[in-house]
């Protein structure tokens, strides 16, 4: 695992053995670059247990051109490696989604599909605070005076910091570990305050 889960890691892992069999095989970058696309799309697969969005995942953000040929070992890769973590993993889904029921077919109303601009509008603003966002924080913490060791106590500290608020303010962390007990417990419906989630 790591910062941000087992998903990181893993990708990177795989792509560095493939980048290394690459390396060593003389293989040619464009065929290399569907390897690592099939390395990284079977990490993807396998964790999340999703490979035709693993698949979905290489094709639009790793692949230059997309043919048969590029896209065949793309597939073996990923569903070998979905089958082999189903195996081992089980064939449950990482989060668990109550089925929902719709009672009666309707046609929404014009003046509520219009709301639905400004929202996806306000969302994308928000998608670009975020990212940069996080590159000023990465900027910040960069030029901070010190080491990287010292560096990175800081930032703990600071994540020390928000656990034990949560803690004193909830009575539970929310931010430890990998984050899959609060997307749960959002898709629960057990978190209804958007402010507590912000």
């Amino acid at each position: 695992g790591g910062s941000v889960g087992r998903e990181g890691p893993i990708v990177q892992m795989r792509l560095r053995v493939i980048l290394l069999m690459g390396g060593f095989r003389k293989i040619p970058p464009r065929q290399r670059a569907v390897l690592v696309a099939a390395g990284a799309a079977a990490g993807i697969g396998s964790v999340f247990n999703t490979p035709i969005g693993a698949i979905a995942f290489a094709v639009e953000l790793m692949m230059v051109s997309v043919s048969a040929a590029s896209i065949f070992p793309v597939a073996i890769a990923t569903v070998s490696a979905t089958y082999i973590s189903r195996v081992f993993l089980g064939v449950k889904p990482p989060f668990y989604v109550w089925a929902l029921t719709v009672t009666h077919f309707r046609l929404m109303p014009p003046e509520l599909v219009m709301t639905i601009i400004p929202f996806g509008i306000s969302i994308g603003v928000l998608a670009v605070i975020f990212i940069k966002g996080l590159y000023w924080f990465e900027d910040f913490f960069d030029g901070m005076p010190g080491n990287a060791y010292t560096r990175h106590m800081l930032g703990m500290l600071c994540v020390g910091i928000i656990i034990y608020s949560m803690s004193r303010l909830t009575g539970h962390y929310y931010v430890d570990g990998v984050g899959y007990s609060t997307i749960m417990n959002v898709l629960r419906g057990l978190f209804l305050n958007p402010w507590f989630l912000i």
